[in-house]
């Protein structure tokens, strides 16, 4: 029978950045990293060069037998890298819920105390942890450079009595935030926030983050790989968020819910209880029961399923990201009036029937009058007569291809420039976000015709905010952040800022609730009929004829 292991990671906002990196040990640590699992607490300790599973064993105690029954995948053997449970010794005072884990270091007389570099520690973040500046540390080890490796052991210089590692960090009152709401008439002033601006008293905060990432399996797949690259950007976000609202009390679990049978097994193991937010989980099947949770409890639950848009007709605290097809259409209509010159063209027999028809019903909703042509790709080769018939000489014409199919696209692109090369016609395109993935198409009809393209996920690499993510990931993971990377740092920083801010009930606060993010924007509304919250905020680019691209965000 398979053993399940969920995971159940415990990371306080206020621990430091993470980093995955290895380097051949002298001798074995006992882990500082400890997860509960089942109310059972186990350190998850990661395997490096040298290490065999009975030197691991005799370090912590443990029988090689129990240590090879909670991981199934040992019995390939032993590698490095490998991330091993190894239950902890039962004590009296051993609890069945999650604690956060208080480290309290009292330095000697001497003007310097001993750190342990843990793997998901940079050397910002121990810096910032111990009070001195990144150039104290690094005279005071000789570094050659400013990166830190796993299980180095540093010298940290400090000014004498004890210092709080790991715990409740004191900071600012968030003064700004807290006056705003005191001057909010009387009503808007909602008793939970994320700090009680009456009694002066911090809050602490707890966001559920549920992923399926393949941990009851031996096998490794794709999605299980997408969703540890979101998890990673979560936690770079995690970082930021430290910096940005200091003092924050937010404590963050990590599910594995592919460790489980169902997503009703998860709940009914109780692990969710106590969340004032859940991310996740990522699949409806999935997401359904927990809905259905949170519900009762007025907790907050988001997604960024683009197939989970229908549950937001009857889940008042559900917040869909990804923006519906029907506004990255409408984004069309920056540029496109009712007295505007508009042809439609689209495949016939073609994949793409919804997409025509939410565009069709969207220039019909408008009053906008337009033509339209539909062409099997057999026949690109004498369609132009036809094109060119429908297209106006001396206006400039606004063409929408209502198409996702590379090959289709190329061969209208390609009449269309020529019945503007050739005879003279002004012509602007308009295009899906699927455009942006063709490697077969001439990137020159789209400057050349002006290209817009309405989506929600772009990312601007001129911007100092992406290139600072880019440049962290890269030092954290050694690898460059993928779209999922980028999409968890959106929301986790927007929802859990937007929770620490305003508190639970920070659903209504974010109309001032903007973010300069990294790949998309949110603008969450109410549409006629939903309960729940859609994201309607769209980025638009431009392909312009100086072969420059013009980016600016919509929204409704």
């Amino acid at each position: 029978m398979k053993y399940r292991l969920p995971i159940v990671v415990l990371l306080l906002l206020f621990f430091a950045g993470f980093v995955y990196s290895q380097q051949t040990p002298v001798k074995i640590e006992i882990s500082k990293e400890k997860v509960t699992i089942k109310g059972e607490i186990f350190y998850l300790h990661s395997v490096e060069k040298q290490q065999t599973l009975y030197s691991i064993a005799k370090k912590y105690g443990a029988e090689i037998g129990t240590i090879i029954k909670d991981n199934p995948a040992l019995a390939s053997g032993l590698k490095e890298g490998d991330r091993i449970y190894i239950r902890a010794a039962k004590t009296n005072e051993q609890k069945s819920t999650p604690e956060p884990i208080h480290t309290v270091i009292t330095p000697e007389p001497s003007s310097q105390t001993e750190h342990i570099v843990r793997w998901y520690e940079s050397l910002y973040s121990i810096a910032k942890k111990y009070g001195v500046t990144e150039d104290e540390i690094v005279k005071a080890n000789s570094l050659s450079n400013r990166r830190v490796e796993t299980r180095m052991v540093l010298k940290i210089p400090v000014a004498g009595g004890s210092i709080e590692v790991a715990g409740k960090m004191e900071s600012d009152t968030l003064a700004k935030s807290e006056e705003k709401i005191a001057d909010a008439p009387v009503e808007q002033q909602r008793a939970r926030r994320g700090r009680d601006i009456f009694s002066g008293t911090e809050r602490k905060y707890v966001a559920s983050l549920v992923l399926p990432l393949n941990g009851s399996s031996t096998v490794k797949n794709e999605t299980a790989e997408s969703f540890m690259e979101f998890y990673q950007g979560f936690l770079v976000a995690l970082d930021d968020i430290k910096r940005d609202l200091p003092g924050s009390n937010l404590e963050i679990r990590v599910f594995d819910i592919d460790s489980y049978s169902s997503s009703e097994e998860m709940i009914s193991d109780g692990v969710l209880q106590g969340s004032n937010i859940i991310i996740g989980p990522m699949f409806n099947n999935q997401l359904e029961p927990v809905l259905k949770y949170a519900a009762d409890r007025e907790i907050s639950v988001v997604s960024p399923n683009p197939a989970s848009e229908h549950l937001t007709l009857d889940n008042s605290n559900f917040f869909q990201v990804t923006t519906p097809l029907v506004f990255i259409q409408n984004g069309i209509f920056s540029k496109i009036t009712r007295f505007s010159e508009v042809a439609v063209i689209f495949e016939d027999g073609g994949a793409d029937t919804n997409l025509v028809s939410i565009t069709r019903n969207l220039l019909k909703e408008r009053y906008v009058n337009y033509r339209q042509l539909s062409y099997d790709i057999l026949r690109g080769r004498s369609i132009l007569p036809q094109m060119t018939e429908m297209l106006k000489s001396d206006k400039l014409n606004h063409v929408i291809v209502a198409s996702n199919s590379e090959a289709f696209v190329s061969d209208v692109l390609r009449n269309l420039n020529l019945i503007q090369t050739m005879n003279g016609y002004n012509i602007s395109v308009y295009g899906t976000p699927r455009w942006r993935s063709f490697e077969n198409v001439d990137i020159n009809y789209y400057h050349g015709m002006s290209l817009t393209v309405s989506m929600q996920y772009y990312v601007d690499y001129s911007k100092e905010s992406v290139r600072r993510f880019i440049s962290r990931f890269r030092a954290l993971y050694n690898s460059e952040p993928s779209q999922y990377a980028f999409q968890a740092y959106d929301i986790a920083y927007y929802f859990l800022s937007a929770l620490i801010r305003y508190g639970e009930d920070f659903k209504y606060d974010l109309a001032d609730h903007k973010k300069e993010l990294l790949q998309s924007d949110f603008n969450f509304i109410l549409r006629d009929g939903e309960k729940g919250y859609t994201n309607s905020a769209l980025r638009q680019v431009t392909y312009k004829p100086d072969y420059s691209i013009d980016v600016k965000g919509l929204n409704r």
